[in-house]
């Protein structure tokens, strides 16, 4: 048996904020696919790609957002300063 399997690409699991209608703080995105609602406003804000993290360096994260000075924290406020209202 040949084993050619592809390397499947990790879960992405988005802290960022609630954007109606696109994706919901928390959703895990299975084998890191993403919507297209969520690649187009990925288009607007390239910078909120950060916001989806593997589940592997999900600890991390978490603490870099329960720090207000972090560089995630502040790609959260730019996104929800962007996309909500």
């Amino acid at each position: 048996m040949s084993s050619k399997k592809k390397k499947e690409q990790e879960d992405l699991m988005y802290l960022g904020p609630t954007i109606s209608g696109v994706a919901r703080h928390s959703t895990v995105f299975k084998g890191g696919v993403l919507p297209k609602k969520v690649e187009e406003c990925l288009k607007e804000l390239p910078v909120m790609q950060r916001l989806f993290i593997p589940l592997s360096q999900l600890p991390e994260a978490m603490k870099e957002m329960n720090n207000s000075k972090s560089v995630l924290c502040r790609i959260y406020r730019q996104t929800a300063q962007k996309f909500t209202k």
